[in-house]
């Protein structure tokens, strides 16, 4: 099986590396890893109501509409559409949230995440539970090292602006083309959570 990354970072940036926090929309990027594990990029999802109905409209997804798995990544990790993941967890033949979410805690455990749980897919603070999606620092700067070896995901984290399938899609990372060196990254905001933010460079 895959092995935990080792990863080298000067002492300033190992402050409570391994604190379990909460991590809001930064769980896309686990939710676009298990999609990467065991998906087909070109096979085309029909977005349902219920994923338009998903809390806020990003990623402007619209019922009936076809969309390529590809494309809801875009839509997932540039505007980190709550629709989109809805919809790669539960419009995909054959998977439903359940699954995909036991999904990405096996992926969780093959990467010896050790201080990282998914209770979904978008990361919103459920309305019926204390719980949350949590991680920690080191857990996510791991799985951020495995997903960038996709050159896709690469890619698509890097991307300012797109249109791909009518509406633009703006990236909620606002250092992309501002600051220099700044690969890409992904947002997160919710109550439990507050600001979340994991920035590569």
């Amino acid at each position: 099986g895959r092995q935990k990354s080792p990863i080298t970072t000067p002492g300033l940036f190992n402050k409570d590396i391994d604190e379990k926090l909460a991590i809001a929309s930064l769980t896309k990027l686990m939710t676009a890893y298990v999609v990467l594990e065991n998906y087909s990029l070109d096979k085309e999802i029909k977005i349902s109501k219920e994923a338009v109905e998903q809390e806020e409209n990003l990623g402007k997804l619209k019922v009936g509409e076809i969309l390529s798995v590809e494309q809801l990544l875009y839509a997932l990790l540039i505007e980190s559409s709550n629709d989109a993941a809805f919809a790669l967890a539960n419009d995909y033949d054959g998977m439903n949230e359940k699954v995909f979410v036991e999904l990405m805690n096996l992926e969780a455990q093959v990467l010896g995440l050790q201080n990282t749980h998914f209770i979904n897919v978008t990361g919103l603070d459920p309305e019926d539970s204390t719980e949350t999606n949590y991680s920690s620092a080191y857990d996510l700067t791991v799985l951020a090292q495995e997903l960038l070896k996709s050159p896709l995901i690469r890619q698509i984290l890097s991307t300012v602006k797109i249109n791909l399938y009518g509406p633009e899609l703006v990236n909620t990372n606002g250092f992309l083309g501002k600051i220099p060196g700044v690969i890409g990254g992904k947002t997160g905001y919710t109550e439990k959570a507050l600001g979340s933010f994991l920035l590569v460079l």
